[in-house]
């Protein structure tokens, strides 16, 4: 389908962004038909009234009505965010059966400053290769441009969740059947932040200063960094039914299997509500085992520190096990992941981990990186103007209509400051 002319977008749910609305707009500038699916109120306002179906029958229904929509107008291309989501399930399903393009938006596989565009599903289901000898013989460029920053900010991210979700309260006769894919209400899921947020800023020095007394005693630990509760990777994507199922389980392997003069430390994810109570439930399983002196607790603190300095990372499928691949950490993974592959992550037991302390193959891993980069990552950010404009313009590389012209072009990420200038 190189012809312009003969495709057709739909774009179903996307995040609560107006990332979806300003990507479909200047597609159809290309002088491509453009729709968008509201499911809910919050997709709504972040929609084009000229451009929008709504459904709002039964889930269950969803796969016929699109399917109906795909052949009338000869949908070529279905863009969506999240392959998890039960109606997007569907759809990837059709575009498989009917030979369409699905293209998968999720956050960075790789941090900050990416977003991930894959085709035809993300994280386990993603279209990287599987095995090690095909990233070898995969066709990348030479050499790959540094990131911009993307000027995330957490601010501009929590005012659109706001709004997307007050307009699908206010829209919720309009959609009788939507339902959150999430385990919680967004209303618990505010009060939670609210509550937890600013304790933070108490907490942050407390934490800081524990990792480096940490760091600077040389005690050998390892780290686990926890995931969200509403994170689907654990639910579908590992053998545990939530984090504290799989919080239970390496709590018992370290007391049953690691060094006795080792320390576990655990850290809480940054956007986690609080109202799962961590903290008690992993001191309770900490006694229970007879290890509460050898595991310490951070609600907050610096992941990369932690990372570089740790005897080994136990991850279920964080985006945290790349960051700990990229600084040449032992790391296990317990779940599906992109990266959990033979020469990057330990692929034991394990129980046999906290002693094996296998580095990954750095050879492979950067070769692993270059090819996530090429195929998957695209440079920007889903909520501010700044990222929403970058991404925007690797997302019309990846549509192959890149002579579109979107945004600013902004300079690339300094990592090293500059040298003094000669006076």
């Amino acid at each position: 389908m190189t012809k312009q002319t003969r495709r057709t977008f739909v774009f179903l749910q996307g995040v609560a962004s107006p990332f979806f609305r300003r990507l479909s707009k200047v597609v159809e500038e290309a002088g491509i038909p453009v729709y968008q699916v509201n499911f809910c109120g919050g997709d709504a306002i972040y929609c084009r009234k000229d451009i929008a179906w709504d459904y709002s029958d039964k889930p269950e229904n969803f796969s016929i009505w699109l399917e109906e929509r795909i052949m009338s107008f000869k949908v070529t291309d279905i863009v969506l965010f999240g392959d998890f989501r039960p109606m997007h399930v569907d759809a990837i399903k059709l575009a498989n059966m009917h030979n369409i393009d699905a293209h998968v938006f999720e956050e960075g596989y790789l941090r900050p400053h990416w977003v991930t565009m894959d085709l035809g599903g993300v994280n386990a289901n993603s279209s990287l290769p599987k095995v090690m000898h095909e990233y070898f013989s995969a066709k990348t460029p030479v050499s790959l441009p540094k990131p911009v920053d993307a000027c995330y900010r957490l601010r501009v991210r929590a005012t659109h969740d706001i709004a997307y979700h007050l307009a699908s309260f206010a829209m919720r006769l309009r959609f009788p059947f939507y339902r959150t894919h999430r385990n919680r209400t967004p209303a618990q899921e505010y009060y939670g932040w609210m509550i937890r947020f600013p304790t933070l800023l108490f907490k942050q020095a407390r934490c800081q200063q524990r990792i480096q007394d940490l760091v600077e005693s040389q005690q050998s630990y390892y780290l686990h960094p926890l995931q969200l509760s509403a994170d689907t990777q654990i639910q579908i994507h590992s053998p545990f039914k939530d984090v504290h199922d799989s919080v239970n389980q390496i709590l018992r392997s370290f007391a049953i299997h690691a060094s006795k003069t080792s320390i576990l430390v655990i850290k809480n994810h940054p956007l986690d509500t609080g109202l799962d109570g961590h903290e008690k439930y992993i001191q309770k399983c900490a006694e229970r085992l007879g290890v509460e002196d050898r595991v310490i607790y951070l609600e907050t603190g610096n992941i990369n520190e932690l990372i570089e300095h740790a005897q080994g990372v136990i991850v279920v499928n964080s985006t945290v096990g790349m960051a700990s691949l990229d600084k040449n950490t032992p790391t296990i993974a317990l779940g599906e992941a992109i990266y959990n592959l033979q020469g990057l992550t330990y692929q034991g037991r394990l129980q046999d981990f906290w002693e094996a302390l296998q580095r990954p193959n750095r050879y492979f891993y950067e070769r692993f990186k270059q090819v996530v980069l090429h195929r998957t990552q695209i440079n920007g950010d889903l909520y501010g103007r700044r990222g929403i404009d970058m991404a925007i313009t690797a997302c019309l590389r990846r549509f192959q209509l890149s002579s579109i012209n979107v945004g600013e072009q902004y300079p690339p990420v300094i990592t090293t400051p500059p040298a003094p200038k000669k006076s």
